[in-house]
This record gives C-alpha cells, sequence and structure tokens, in this order.
C-alpha cells in the first residue's frame, strides 16, 4: 500500500543444530510507476552450526537474538 509504513521482518530458520536468519523487506512501488503493487526484498544470512571444528556459533547466534530483540 503506498502510503503505508513498513518494517522489516525478521524470521529464523531452524533445523536442530543449523540456524538461518532472514530479514523481508516490503516496499511500496510510487505512483509514477504504477504503484499497484509492493516490492518484497529479502536477504539471508550466512548459516550457524552448534557443531564446528572450531567450536560452535552459539554464541554468535545469542549475540543477533539480543541486537533482533533491541529493534
Amino acid at each position: 500500500m503506498v502510503g503505508a509504513n513498513t518494517y522489516p521482518v525478521f524470521a529464523l530458520i531452524t533445523r536442530g543444530e543449523e540456524y538461518l536468519f532472514v530479514k523481508c523487506d516490503r516496499i511500496a512501488t510510487p505512483p509514477e510507476y504504477g504503484g499497484l503493487h509492493d516490492s518484497v526484498y529479502y536477504a539471508l544470512s550466512d548459516k550457524f552450526t552448534l557443531s564446528t571444528a572450531e567450536g560452535n556459533q552459539l554464541y554468535t547466534v545469542a549475540r543477533i537474538f539480543k541486537q533482533l530483540v533491541s529493534v
């Protein structure tokens, strides 16, 4: 909808010990370009896992959760 406030939507995809974050944005098409449809854009994070040879990424995942809560 033109003129509507749009905020990003965050999602989490998980398979037990693997985590993937998704950010979705909806952007209204300006009236001079038709204004009939909203465009949806998304971005995927890197895949985080709790079992790696270097150690787990649990603290990284927890830090991302903490940042999302403050948004």
